[in-house]
């Protein structure tokens, strides 16, 4: 199935407005990319070369990457002027920015240019563009390939009201927009403040040097009962039907699991039986993402680590969710990878884990803890969801 473009029902509109094609109403036009093979193509490069990750902001204002004259004029790259429509065409759908600068872009990114600036106010063009983003990503489902090719782009139906209405729609929209800015902004500072405060709660916990009464400074592997990595296996043996099997990439960076993307593979019962994985297990990346960890809560999901994941299995002593906060946090994370090994790639295996000093307090007061960490977590999550736009 290919990509089907956009449509408008006119009786839905007032009687002025007319919906014309964007090609009808604007130049579009792709980017390119120089020869990677060629270093002479980026070199000492002094033009700016966009790609999707570089349009984070309405306005783009910088690139990561530059290219040279040679370059530019050896590929399908165009130099698109300051205030250039960008529109991005492939993998990300329907991201728009304006640029704020003279740039270049990858073929992952069009240009679009008004042809008559009297029809068309470029602003009410650009919100209408960046309100079909949900519209190109439910379209894209299930396509063969998830990109907008030029013809589609330029077929894409556009409402087109008076310009002094086009003008009246910025208005409002720009207002609502800075207000919901300064909002975002506030809600960020206290999402940060909120961080913050658990950070340092928990470095408080580990850097304890006298610690209250009832509390013990043990080593990890003091309280490990078992620790295991998952079992290697070729990737053809990853199957429909079979044991479940957590990746790294299964686990979130805020500890939670997204069972939903949890392979199968096919392994016989000595490949699984010793790693099977219980209710309460601690799990972490040993290599790659290190700190990316969380606890097993599941008693109804069979299932086993993945060989780059570490299983723990601690004892009555500690709570897995304590020992978690304690994990994740960035005095710990400082530790674990100056012990880890590797130069290009961080290895930390279970042994230096279980090296690791940990302060332990009595389980009712860990409860206590981890309740208190929860609460602060739970508010980081809710500013984050409400303002995820």
């Amino acid at each position: 199935r290919k990509m089907q473009t956009i449509t408008i029902q006119k009786n839905k509109l007032p009687e002025e407005w007319e919906i014309k094609r964007l090609g009808d109403i604007a130049r579009v036009t792709s980017g390119g990319t120089p020869s990677r093979s060629k270093l002479e193509y980026w070199n000492n490069g002094t033009i700016r070369w966009l790609k999707i990750s570089d349009l984070k902001d309405f306005y783009v204002k910088d690139s990561k990457e530059k290219i040279n004259q040679l370059g530019l004029d050896n590929s399908s790259a165009k130099l698109f002027p300051k205030g250039t429509i960008l529109f991005t065409v492939f993998a990300t759908l329907g991201d728009v920015a304006i640029l704020d600068i003279d740039a270049t872009t990858n073929q992952a990114i069009s240009g679009i240019f008004i042809k008559d600036k009297k029809e068309i106010n470029k602003l009410f063009l650009v919100y209408y563009l960046k309100s079909l983003k949900e519209t190109w990503i439910n379209k894209s489902k299930g396509v063969t390939q998830n990109n907008i090719n030029q013809t589609i782009l330029k077929e894409t139906l556009v409402p087109i009201p008076p310009i002094q209405t086009q003008q009246k729609i910025v208005q409002k929209l720009d207002a609502f927009f800075e207000s919901y800015n300064k909002l975002k902004q506030e809600k960020q500072k206290a999402k940060e403040k909120y961080e913050q405060i658990l950070e340092s709660a928990i470095t408080n916990l580990i850097s304890q040097k006298k610690l209250p009464e009832g509390w013990q400074k043990k080593l990890v592997g003091d309280i490990t009962l078992e620790s295991s990595y998952g079992p290697r296996f070729s990737a053809g043996l990853y199957a429909d039907k079979g044991i479940s099997t957590v990746r790294i990439t299964d686990i979130k960076e805020d500890g939670s699991i997204n069972y939903d993307s949890i392979p199968r593979a096919n392994l016989p019962d000595d490949k699984i039986k010793p790693h099977l994985i219980q209710k309460g297990d601690f799990l972490t990346a040993c290599t790659g993402s290190i700190g990316r960890s969380a606890v097993w809560n599941r008693e109804d999901f069979p299932c086993i680590p993945a060989a780059y994941v570490i299983r723990f299995r601690f004892n009555d002593k500690i709570l897995s969710d304590y020992f978690y906060y304690y994990f994740k946090s960035r005095a710990t994370q400082i530790i674990a990878k100056q012990i880890a090994g590797g130069t290009t790639q961080i290895n930390l295996n279970s042994t230096k884990i279980k090296s690791l000093e940990i302060n332990i307090p009595p389980i009712d007061i860990q409860r206590k803890i981890v309740k208190t960490f929860r609460k602060i977590e739970e508010r980081i999550k809710n500013i984050s969801e409400n303002f995820n736009y």
